[in-house]
């Protein structure tokens, strides 16, 4: 019996076989005391209108994925930066749905926004009283 054996070596695995899918949403801009992401992941937006919301998908692979997003007006867009968006006051949800067109795995992530007003600043009581007025005609000149 005459038995042929040819031994393959592997140098290069491709990253959609070296770790499991794993990624992100991730709002774009400067994080302010009116614009964070809170503990539970929420985005917290306070504005006197509307908040602009950027986001991207931020994934540990960056070929052969297919990114497709739930806007909260219902609408969808496909790829890993959708347009920005406003949104008014109240809560929203993003979805993201991620798919490796080579493994096959799925995953999806949620994003909840929550925009309220900016609390009004309480107003200012003077001490100072301007309903007195000063009548200078019985006062002698050489003051």
């Amino acid at each position: 019996m005459f038995v042929l054996q040819k031994d393959l070596v592997v140098t290069d695995i491709s990253e959609h076989f070296s770790s499991s899918l794993d990624g992100a949403i991730l709002v774009q801009g400067s994080m302010t005391k009116n614009r964070w992401v809170d503990d539970n992941h929420v985005f917290q937006c306070r504005s006197r209108g509307s908040c602009s919301v950027n986001l991207t998908a931020e994934y540990n692979r960056k070929k052969d994925i297919l990114y497709t997003w739930t806007l909260p007006n219902g609408g969808s867009f496909v790829g890993k930066n959708p347009p920005s968006f406003k949104v008014g006051y109240g809560d929203f949800v993003i979805k993201l749905s991620v798919a490796d067109t080579i493994t096959g795995e799925n995953q999806e992530k949620i994003l909840y926004i929550h925009h309220s007003p900016i609390p009004k600043a309480p107003k200012k009581t003077s001490t100072k009283s301007s309903k007195y007025t000063l009548d200078l005609k019985d006062a002698p000149m050489d003051l």
